[in-house]
């Protein structure tokens, strides 16, 4: 899936799919649970907290 198809899927632009990539932007729980489904996937299996990071 190229970063376009799971943009449109999940409703949001290429842009913020690019950002959460390069770790630039945490995304709102609606953004993650979009993309979670968008890839078929439970939301704790596309993303996690680093508890050791101070962002």
């Amino acid at each position: 899936m190229t970063q376009q198809d799971l943009a449109d899927k999940a409703d949001v632009h290429r842009q913020t799919i690019i950002s959460i990539e390069n770790k630039s932007y945490a995304p709102s729980i609606v953004v993650a649970y979009a993309i979670s489904i968008a890839v078929g996937k439970d939301i704790k299996e596309v993303f996690y907290i680093d508890e050791g990071s101070d962002s």
